[in-house]
Parts: C-alpha cells; sequence; structure tokens
C-alpha cells in the first residue's frame, strides 16, 4: 500500500557492503583470475586412412566408427555393385601402422556404409534403399 511508511529507511546503506574489503592477509589468488583453466592441445593429424581403390565420388569417410584397434570407414557411393551401391572399409592398427584388412560390400544394397558401427569383434554396416520396400533400408552384420 503506498500510503503506508516502510519499515526502514531507504536513504541507509545496506548492513554489509557487497564488495571484498582489503585485509593485511596474503591470498593465494590476488588477481581473481581462475586457476582450474582448461587444457587446451593443438592436436594435427599424422595419418590420413584412404581406401585403396576409389574414386573422388565414393562419399568415402562419410561414416566412421572406431573401437580399441580397428577403425570401419563407410564409403555408401562406391559403385562395385552399382549406383551408389556402396561399401566400408575396415583398417587394423598394429603399432604405429594401419592397414587396411577388407572391403566389405552388399550385392543388393544402396548407399551401403551409410553408417557403420563396430562393438567388440561385430561391425554392423546400416544402408537404405531398396531392400524391402521404398528406402526401407537394413543392417548388415558380420563378426571379424
Amino acid at each position: 500500500d503506498p500510503t503506508k511508511t516502510p519499515t526502514s529507511d531507504p536513504t541507509k546503506t545496506p548492513t554489509s557492503d557487497p564488495t571484498k574489503t582489503p585485509t593485511s592477509s596474503p591470498t593465494s589468488n590476488p588477481t581473481n583470475v581462475p586457476t582450474n583453466m582448461p587444457t587446451v592441445f593443438a592436436l594435427t593429424s599424422g595419418l590420413k586412412l584412404l581406401a585403396p581403390v576409389g574414386s573422388a565420388v565414393d562419399s568415402y569417410g562419410w561414416s566412421v566408427a572406431t573401437y580399441g584397434d580397428t577403425i570401419i570407414v563407410g564409403a555408401p557411393h562406391d559403385e562395385d555393385f552399382g549406383t551408389f551401391s556402396g561399401s566400408a572399409h575396415v583398417f587394423v592398427r598394429s603399432g604405429d601402422e594401419w592397414t587396411h584388412q577388407v572391403k566389405l560390400l552388399a550385392p543388393d544394397a544402396l548407399n551401403f556404409g551409410v553408417s557403420v558401427a563396430i562393438y567388440g569383434d561385430t561391425i554392423v554396416v546400416e544402408t537404405y534403399g531398396v531392400d524391402n520396400g521404398n528406402y526401407s533400408g537394413s543392417a548388415h552384420i558380420f563378426v571379424v
């Protein structure tokens, strides 16, 4: 109610000062700069995995999955079995060397390699196309 008088005097200063008062005791961080800054690493790639055979339109690298010392690289527009039939490449590391082990193909697929996954010794390669109707897709499972 605007006709009532306030219970405290609005001209008085607050009872506690919101700013820090200097003290004679030393501080471990006198500049208020955070001491737990994140560590930033500048990483450069020393390795480039290339398909042993392929063309610019294969979309090699469209999908990638890693598990331990194995990398799967999808190339859904590879044309070994027709336009956009697709493929997936398996690389295995031994020491500092990555070796191409196998090129996975599915002769009845379209866009094979659009998505890849690996866990343990099981590789899953997704395809979408005409497997069971218009763009129904499927998952191909390989045990290595």
